[in-house]
Order: C-alpha cells, then sequence, then structure tokens
C-alpha cells in the first residue's frame, strides 16, 4: 500500500461493549469503544453511539500506530429492550427498567375476544342449566347438553391456561385429556 507524503491515518473501530446490560429508566449507561490507528500520521475519527432512538457523539483524537479505549456515556430514559450501536453497527441489547412486569400476558386484542368468547361460554352455560332444569327440555336436547358442558369447561380451562402463559397447543392438549378422563370416568362409574 502507497502511502503519500506526510502519511495518512488509518483509524477503524476494534471493540465496542456495553458497560452495563440492565438499567432502570433516567439511568446513564456507557459504551467502551477500541479504536486503533494503523496510519502513519495522527487522526482524528468521530464515534457515535445510539441507544434506541437516542444518541450521541465524540470526537477522539488517536496517534499514529496507537490504540486508544474511550467510554462514551448516555442517559437513558425510555423504558424497555433497547438495541445499542456504535457507528451504526449493533454492539448489544440494553435492557432498561423491568420488562417482565409492563402490560398484560397477552396483548388488548387477543384479550378482548377471550372476553367475548367468555361472555358466550357463560350465555351458553346458562343455557345448559336452563335446560338441566326442565324434564321436557332434557329429553329434546338429550346428549348435546353434557357434550355442551364438556366443551364449555374445554374452552374454559383452554383459556385459563392460555393466559397464565401455558401454549395454546398445550393447553388443548391437556384440557382434552382432563375431559377424555372425564367422560372414562363417567363411563365406568
Amino acid at each position: 500500500m502507497s502511502q503519500q507524503s506526510g502519511g495518512q491515518p488509518n483509524i477503524e473501530v476494534h471493540q465496542a461493549s456495553l458497560t452495563r446490560s440492565e438499567i432502570d429508566p433516567g439511568q446513564s449507561v456507557g459504551v467502551r469503544v477500541t479504536v486503533e490507528n494503523t496510519g502513519s500520521a495522527d487522526g482524528e475519527t468521530t464515534l457515535s453511539m445510539q441507544i434506541g432512538n437516542t444518541g450521541t457523539s465524540e470526537t477522539v483524537r488517536v496517534g499514529a500506530g496507537q490504540t486508544k479505549t474511550v467510554t462514551l456515556g448516555m442517559q437513558v430514559d425510555k423504558a424497555g429492550e433497547q438495541i445499542a450501536r456504535v457507528n451504526g453497527e449493533r454492539i448489544g441489547t440494553l435492557t432498561v427498567g423491568d420488562t417482565t412486569s409492563q402490560g398484560p400476558i397477552l396483548p388488548p386484542d387477543v384479550l378482548g375476544i377471550a372476553g367475548i368468547g367468555l361472555g358466550a361460554l357463560a350465555y351458553l352455560g346458562g343455557w345448559v342449566y336452563v335446560i338441566n332444569q326442565s324434564p321436557r327440555l332434557q329429553r329434546f336436547f338429550g346428549l348435546f347438553t353434557e357434550w355442551l358442558t364438556g366443551l364449555i369447561v374445554i374452552v374454559l380451562f383452554v383459556g385459563l391456561l392460555i393466559v397464565l402463559g401455558v401454549g395454546p397447543l398445550l393447553a388443548v392438549s391437556v384440557a382434552a385429556l382432563v375431559m377424555i378422563g372425564i367422560h372414562l370416568g363417567q363411563w365406568l362409574i
């Protein structure tokens, strides 16, 4: 590689890392950056640090053939998982605040649908109760009420398991096994 007379700086970022992986909103975090000048002249480079949508920058002077480590600091106010970058390159993720207790387990639209479903099940459950109180309706609907009651129990059980954080497939499987056990128990008795 040919050099111009007087030489040129060649400054590169070699390593960058967060000084902490978790902070509370309003606290500061640092990014430790190591830069190296492999050129034959002193030079400057601007290091830009971005966490989420907030950023800062600092100009660093590095002598020819020298390596320098600097720490850039910034206050972060927004809670949640924030991506940290130096000069546009992702260097890690910063957790700001307690992200485990932010909002409901399920998104509001899913909870709304679940509420409508539970309301419909309560309505059907009321009809099952009314049918079971009337001999005439029992004769008319027959075994349908037993299966409807079983379906209501399964759906309520699945809904409860999903809200508690169990995966939908596992919730349906467990509920089906419970209902099979109930019906086998009734058949054997």
